[in-house]
């Protein structure tokens, strides 16, 4: 049994979106999966989805791998967000059975060598049309081969917008032509950018 728990479960949010292709790909896998269940049994693993703005204190974190502990469980935790707390980064590790990360890079910054590096999973590709891939660039004004870079994700600091903007500047500098798309919806929880 893997009980995923994730507080934004069934909203609009990414990590909620990342955890519902997780569910389906242990599923289909064969594994026996629940989400946010109160109730844990022995050998079962507690996966929590971590993001700063999701949980309220490290130490509730603790205390959910503690009462998993408890009962016979295991309790993991991927990290989707990395900012500077590297004591806060420890002091998880040393609660859980293991931390996972999606690229090594995530783990240097996090200061946790041990941690799994799993890639993020993501859909299949899906092909686009030449007529939507022309519409997409007419909506945006933007010419029919003109250079382009597109990010998509929550509005939240951490995901590094301005650092982008900065750097779009240096790219325009070289290629004037250079096009930014940024698609951020407001994050439910926690800052939000001025």
């Amino acid at each position: 049994m893997i009980n995923l728990m994730i507080p934004t479960w069934g909203k609009a949010c990414g990590i909620a979106e990342y955890t519902k292709s997780l569910k389906q790909g242990l599923e289909l896998c064969g594994a026996s999966v629940t989400v946010n269940s109160p109730h844990l049994r022995g050998g079962s693993i507690r996966h929590l989805q971590h993001e700063y703005s999701l949980f309220p204190s490290i130490s509730s974190i603790c205390q959910l791998a503690d009462t998993t502990h408890q009962v016979g469980g295991r309790c993991v935790i991927p990290l989707h967000s990395v900012m500077r707390y590297p004591q806060e980064h420890r002091q998880m590790a040393e609660a859980m059975d293991a931390v996972i990360v999606h690229h090594r890079l995530v783990a240097e910054l996090a200061g946790l060598p041990d941690a799994m590096v799993m890639p993020m999973g993501c859909d299949p590709p899906f092909t686009s049309l030449i007529e939507e891939q022309q519409a997409v660039r007419k909506r945006f004004d933007l010419e029919a081969f003109q250079p382009l870079i597109a990010s998509f994700g929550f509005l939240r600091s951490q995901k590094g917008y301005l650092e982008l903007i900065e750097a779009m500047r240096g790219l325009r500098s070289r290629s004037p032509r250079m096009g930014l798309v940024i698609v951020a919806p407001e994050h439910a929880f926690g800052e939000q950018y001025e």
